[in-house]
């Protein structure tokens, strides 16, 4: 019987080859997906478990409130640098505290060997509770002193040559600074959140913590409870005289107990090591608001492409079932059960399943190959990640199966014998495929439309900053303060080159990804209205430099005490009032914001909600200029408008204006001036059309990406209306005959026949047009220079999707429209 079921299935299959190929297709892309995202999960949930006592290991997580009590940052599995300091004193059972803080990029040199690297800073403790393989130094004391630093094998490399010649040995950091080479140590083995390959503690060097006092920004976060950048370890007793639930009790009261009354609140808690890296993607999808984890979203969106594809292929098989209707009939009626006959079509679904999960397994394989870190090992990896997948395959292809073989058999099923015997027509039902193309059309018009928006965004965004560059403008992304060269120095030394015409600094590079923003109001009133700004710390003829118009009031003037400011004091949260009424230049933009125009702008007062000051010690600005809206950045994280404050203190990225007639010979001059003021830091320098090119790789990344998709659920759509046509266009070939017999036109016939069959299509459009509108606004509060959400996309998005939807149907339509009646009719 079985043998049958076989050879019957392969006939099928062979008969409708090009559908065959289409079905395993879809299916394997399907389960390519699901595989993907299941893979990932496994990834996260093994990762940091390789580490001995990673049962015992828990990281703190700090969630920032406003004043207001508004949620101003998710939960993060990282805290800021100092409740490390009171964890020991209240937890005495912890057998040991220790704090980590993100890389931060610096120079690095050996004689003439100058690199750069990303350097972390660790407490003593730090290897202790997250073991590494050291090949050179001790662990136990690789951080005990100050000035000390601990190398990875790769960075070690590149300075020394060999490993084995770095230990003991002295490296400069920041051009001026010897520090210690107290350990070489390999990178983390297996899935992790630190190391070289790890996007989340990405580090080539780890320093003792008291270097980070070096730095400006150091200094800055040091004071601040609200400004998480650590990861702060605790690794619990082995006699359980504490354990996570004890904490997280302990924990509630922590707030109250240290934190000064007029800063910000946090709430703290702790998860295990192992859930670091989920906790860390979390944060991207807004798992605080909507309940929703990472994993989670991977699963739904696999869960979708798999049941699209088995659906699609429900559908399809269902349209085919139609030419077996008699052969269904005439077996139902020499006593054949109808379990017997749907068990041909599940089994005929689950072959065509299997060959679907083959061929996925091999294309997971082969990608998972491609993307394996190197320090893992191959047998290990294939193992956890590779062969752990197969009985999920297994019971893929089962499930898949049933739910794509069960509706063609029902369909069959459900038909009178009568009726299939007289008119080989199965019983189709026009909702069922109608719903499912409709929902096909939903998930393609929403794509369609964001890659309108998001092509259109990235075409005016590259616009809009090429306006503003003009000569070449060059960024030196060397901190000064990391370098030991100061900018006045610098700037002296460039202007008196000829072909150098504006030399200023900014704290962050011109159109990167990165840039901080705060939020201003015109009072300190807390029910006064607020907005987001992008805050731009920037030196003296930073304006000039960039190209901005000034339309009302003045410049930065160097003679003018108040136009200055020192930004660690500016968001210090132990700064007074009496600091108030330093010099601020905004943009047109913000100017409307607060009701002003560009005249009445100037003298106005300006004041910034920084995290850890209260009402009444906001720091309040004052405006001496307005400046043309211009992009200086690209991401603007809701922020539509530009605040400039002249600090010095923190505006260490030179930005340089040079001939654009002779480049070469200003990038000369700019290399040789560096070499003279700072010899053991090599310089790092692109122009600025190279940072946007670069930050723009990203976007145009994400769009190609959304097109590959808009495209594959445009083929499962146009697959899915073409199975739709066949049902409806079979079920009303009676009709078509009446209305023929009644002097109907082939014209006006095809004309009904796909008004009805657009109908899903025009209606499922419809309904993605204020989700599409929705998920477009939110991705374009992103930037700062934003493209118009107009009609066009949605229309063009319906436009496509009826032409899709006419081109799957057309031939169909114009087949049945041309039917002779008496072909029809004498059937009837």
């Amino acid at each position: 019987m079985f043998k049958h079921y076989f050879a019957t299935a392969l006939r099928h299959l062979r008969k409708h080859k090009i559908t065959t190929a289409v079905n395993v297709l879809c299916l394997m892309l399907g389960m390519l997906c699901f595989l993907g995202a299941h893979g990932v999960a496994i990834m996260l949930a093994s990762s940091d478990s390789q580490f001995p006592n990673s049962d015992r290991i828990y990281a703190l997580t700090q969630r920032v409130f406003t004043p207001g009590a508004n949620i101003a940052v998710p939960t993060l599995p990282f805290t800021s640098i100092k409740p490390a300091a009171y964890l020991k004193s209240d937890f005495p059972e912890l057998e040991a505290v220790a704090r980590l803080t993100l890389s931060f990029e610096g120079a690095l040199s050996v004689g003439d060997m100058n690199t750069f690297g990303k350097i972390s800073y660790a407490d003593a403790d730090f290897f202790k509770i997250l073991s590494h393989r050291f090949l050179y130094g001790d662990p136990a004391t690789a951080l005990r002193n100050n000035a000390s630093i601990v190398l990875t094998e790769s960075m070690a490399t590149r300075l020394f040559g060999s490993p084995a010649n770095a230990l003991g040995q002295f490296v400069i950091a920041y051009g001026r600074v010897p520090v210690t080479v107290t350990g070489v140590i390999q990178p983390v083995q297996g899935i992790s959140h630190l190391g070289s390959a790890a996007r989340v503690a990405n580090f080539d060097a780890i320093a003792s913590m008291d270097l980070l006092m070096l730095s400006p920004i150091g200094k800055m976060v040091s004071e601040q409870w609200s400004a998480p950048f650590t990861f702060t370890y605790l690794l619990l007793p082995t006699d359980s005289a504490i354990d996570s639930n004890a904490l997280q009790t302990r924990l509630a009261t922590f707030d109250e107990r240290h934190i000064p009354k007029d800063e910000w609140h946090s709430e703290f808690n702790v998860i295990p090591v192992t859930s670091v890296l989920a906790a860390t993607l979390n944060t991207f999808v807004g798992s605080d608001k909507s309940g929703v984890t990472f994993v989670g979203v991977l699963y739904v969106l696999g869960c979708i492409a798999l049941g699209i594809a088995a659906l699609n292929y429900a559908n399809l098989a269902a349209a085919q079932g139609i030419s077996h209707a008699k052969e269904v009939g005439l077996r139902r009626a020499l006593g054949a059960r109808r379990t017997t006959i749907a068990l041909q079509y599940i089994g005929e679904a689950t072959l065509v399943a299997s060959l679907a999960a083959l061929l996925a397994f091999a294309l997971f394989v082969a990608t998972l190959s491609a993307v394996r870190p190197q320090n893992i090992p191959a047998s290990a990896f294939y193992a956890q990640y590779v062969l752990s997948q197969l009985p999920l395959l297994f019971g893929l292809v089962i499930v898949v199966g049933f739910v794509a073989g069960a509706y063609p058999a029902s369909t069959l099923l459900s038909t009178p014998v009568t009726a299939a015997l007289h008119a080989g027509k199965a019983n189709t039902r026009r909702f069922g495929p109608a719903l499912l193309v409709g929902l096909q059309f939903f998930a393609t018009s929403i794509l369609v439309i964001a890659i309108i928006v998001m092509s259109s965004q990235y075409k005016s965004m590259e616009q809009a900053a090429l306006s503003t560059i003009g000569d070449p403008l060059v960024v030196i992304t060397n901190r000064l303060d990391s370098s030991g060269v100061s900018f006045d120095t610098l700037q002296r030394e460039l202007i008196k080159h000829p072909e150098i015409r504006v030399v200023s600094a900014t704290m962050e590079a011109p159109w990167s990804i990165a840039g901080s923003v705060m939020t201003v109001s015109a009072s300190r009133d807390d029910a006064a209205s607020r907005w987001t700004v992008c805050n731009n710390i920037v030196q003296h003829h930073f304006l000039a430099a960039m190209g901005l118009q000034l339309i009302a009031g003045r410049d930065f003037n160097t003679d003018i005490a108040s136009d200055q400011v020192k930004y660690l004091e500016l968001v210090s949260h132990n700064r007074t009032v009496s600091q108030d009424g330093a010099a601020a230049i905004i943009d047109r933009s913000l100017a409307t914001q607060n009701g002003w125009s560009p005249d009445q702008a100037i003298g106005k007062e300006i004041y910034l909600w920084v995290p850890g000051a209260n009402a009444k010690s906001t720091p309040m600005l004052r405006v001496i200029g307005v400046v043309e809206n211009k992009p200086i950045r690209l991401l603007g994280i809701g922020a539509s408008s530009n605040l400039f404050v002249q600090a010095p203190d923190a505006a260490a990225l030179p930005i340089i204006r040079v001939n654009g007639k002779n480049t070469k010979a200003s990038l000369e001059a700019i290399d040789k001036v560096w070499q003279q003021l700072a010899p053991n830091v090599s310089i790092k320098r692109q122009l600025a059309d190279e940072v946007l090119a670069d930050s723009l790789k990203i976007f145009a990344a994400i769009t190609a990406a959304f097109k590959g998709v808009a495209m594959m659920t445009t083929l499962i759509a146009l697959l899915g209306l073409i199975g739709m046509s066949l049902h409806i266009i079979s079920q009303r070939t009676h009709e078509i005959g009446v209305r023929k017999t009644l002097g109907a036109s082939v014209t006006r016939i095809l004309a009904l026949l796909l008004k009805d069959l657009s109908k899903p299509v025009l209606i499922a459009n419809l309904i993605a047009w204020p989700v599409a509108f929705g998920a477009m606004s939110i991705y374009l509060s992103m930037f700062v220079t934003r493209t118009s959400l107009t009609l066009a996309p949605f229309l063009t998005s319906l436009l496509f999707a009826l032409l899709i939807a006419w081109t799957a149907v057309f031939t169909q339509a114009t087949r049945a429209a041309r039917l002779k009646p008496a072909t029809v009719l004498r059937h009837e």
